[in-house]
C-alpha cells in the first residue's frame, strides 16, 4: 500500500519502519530511487532509535537485505556499525 500511495501522491512519509524492508523491496523491484531513498532512510532511523546494543543480527539482517535489494546506502550504514569482519577460517582438508 505505502508503494501505491506513494507513486500516487509523492508523499515521503508512506514508509513506516514496520514495512519498510518490504518497501525497499518493492522499490528496487520497480526501479524506484526515489521511494527506495525513503525506505532507506527510513531503516536507518529505526535502526539509530534502537541504538548502539542492538542486536548484531539485527544489523546483519538489514546489511543482508540492503545488498539483496541494492541499497548501498544502507548497505554502507550497516557495515559501519558492525565494524570490519574477520574472514571465515578455511575448512581443514
Amino acid at each position: 500500500m505505502a508503494v501505491l500511495l506513494h507513486l500516487y501522491s509523492g508523499r515521503r512519509d508512506v514508509v513506516q519502519p514496520e514495512t519498510a524492508l518490504a518497501v525497499l523491496a518493492a522499490a528496487d523491484f520497480f526501479m524506484l530511487d526515489d521511494l527506495m531513498q525513503v525506505a532507506e532512510g527510513v531503516v536507518q532511523d529505526w535502526l539509530q532509535e534502537l541504538g548502539p546494543d542492538t542486536d548484531p543480527d539485527l544489523w546483519r539482517d538489514c546489511a543482508d537485505a540492503a545488498q539483496s535489494f541494492h541499497a548501498v546506502r544502507l548497505a554502507a550504514f550497516c557495515a559501519r556499525h558492525l565494524g570490519p569482519t574477520s574472514p571465515e577460517p578455511a575448512a581443514a582438508a
